[in-house]
């Protein structure tokens, strides 16, 4: 099943109801005052909180006062009733924020792979697409059982626990629904039925875990987990996007032959929220009010900095083959006369044709936009950004930003 323990942290988050420890008499009630008091956002439905925390016994309702700021409800000796009854707060998660369950099937893209589902008796073949809910693909390519030399390889690498190895999977993940978002959680599971560590220290080709995938985005890469050799031809990986319900399993080992890589799509798909606004971004040099008091330029367009930086600082190393440096300058305006902030509340990232948001590792450039420094204000944020992007990418990139309660703003960055 899906992890739950992040539903409570997230009602209390919006809530701005961190506030554990031990209150005595512990009722339905006090959970309920917690969860609404200091509902700062009007997020909360206080009529839907006291409703749904009067479901619970006085045991639970105490249990969860004492670890209302916790991050996981697993092991907190809930009844099971109650840690499903977690899943069914979030209906009171209103205002503009739906964080309901949502068990309707995913609007998929045209041309989206069919994907298989598989349990661990029987999981999805190695090479075969894997269905992981919500629009997204999960993909084995291949594994190395040892990949400890691989590993050791690289600078600042430790070994593996004594009796141990570093295995690495080589996956592919793909989105092929009508919104975007970040890739679902893979896990590992071994011969002793216990979820596998996956703290091996630098991965070299390493799946980018945390990136923006658009419809009809695709990556590849590694994942690696500390394994034995009682893990050979046991492993498995299990994932799942679905709010709830059961992973998906897939089977750790070499295809037979080479697959072939679920497909990926070029541009922004017909259908899909994003592709009207990436199709037509705001132009550059204008304005834009991106909420929060945050007002967002790029002045001129975005340019190839990939020779100045090489000949700027003998550390900064080449992107890699394919890739380009890229370069935009940037000016974060804050108007709010109530508080201060910093640049760290807008979110600020690149997406170009292959539908997966760019990185930011291109080194030491000149002029970095300050995100670290507290403005008030009337004051404004100016500087530079950089992204490593695909060489076919450019000359279809544009940025996206937001704040933390604002929708994305799709801005020009390229003429």
């Amino acid at each position: 099943m899906m992890r739950t323990g992040w539903i409570l942290a997230v009602v209390a988050c919006l809530a701005g109801a961190g506030c554990g420890g031990g209150s005595s008499g512990a009722n339905q009630e006090l959970l309920a005052d917690l969860m609404v008091e200091e509902d700062e956002f009007g997020f909360m439905d206080e009529e839907c909180v006291r409703e749904k925390t009067a479901e619970l016994s006085d045991e639970d309702a105490q249990i969860l006062i004492d670890n209302i700021d916790a991050g996981d409800v697993e092991g907190l000796g809930l009844s099971e009733e109650a840690e499903e009854w977690v899943f069914t707060l979030l209906a009171c998660v209103g205002g503009d924020v739906d964080l309901t369950e949502d068990d309707s099937p995913a609007t998929l893209i045209e041309g989206a792979p069919e994907g298989v589902t598989g349990d661990r008796s029987a999981p999805v073949p190695a090479g075969e697409i894997a269905d992981a809910d919500r629009g997204w693909r999960v993909q084995v390519l291949d594994v190395t059982e040892d990949g400890t030399e691989i590993m050791m390889a690289e600078e600042f690498n430790g070994p593996p626990p004594d009796g141990s190895r570093y295995t690495l999977v080589e996956v592919a993940v793909g989105y092929y629904g009508n919104e975007w978002g970040t890739p679902p959680f893979i896990s590992a599971v071994g011969a002793a039925s216990v979820e596998l560590d996956s703290y091996c220290g630098f991965v070299p080709d390493e799946l980018e875990s945390f990136g923006i995938v658009f419809g009809g985005g695709v990556m590849t890469g590694n994942l690696c987990w500390v394994t034995t050799t009682d893990d050979a031809g046991q492993m498995l990986l299990y994932t799942s996007a679905g709010y709830s319900g059961d992973d998906v399993f897939l089977e750790v080992a070499a295809p037979a032959s080479a697959p072939d890589v679920m497909p990926s799509m070029s541009g922004p798909q017909p259908g899909t929220d994003d592709a009207e606004a990436r199709n037509d971004p705001i132009p550059i040099a204008t304005p834009t009010d991106l909420g929060e008091g945050w007002q967002m330029t790029i002045p001129v367009p975005a340019r190839d900095i990939t020779d100045e930086l090489l000949a700027a600082s003998e550390y900064n190393d080449p992107p890699p083959d394919g890739y380009r440096f890229i370069g935009f300058d940037v000016s974060l305006e804050f108007s709010d006369e109530d508080r201060s902030a910093s640049g760290f509340e807008v979110d600020i990232d690149v997406v170009g044709d292959s539908n997966v948001t760019l990185q930011e590792e291109c080194g030491e450039i000149s002029d970095p936009l300050d995100l670290f420094a507290d403005v008030f204000s009337g004051a404004a944020l100016t500087g530079s950004l950089c992204f490593v992007a695909p060489v076919d990418d450019v000359g279809s990139l544009v940025t996206f930003a937001s704040t933390s309660f604002g929708d994305s703003s799709f801005l020009a960055i390229e003429e």
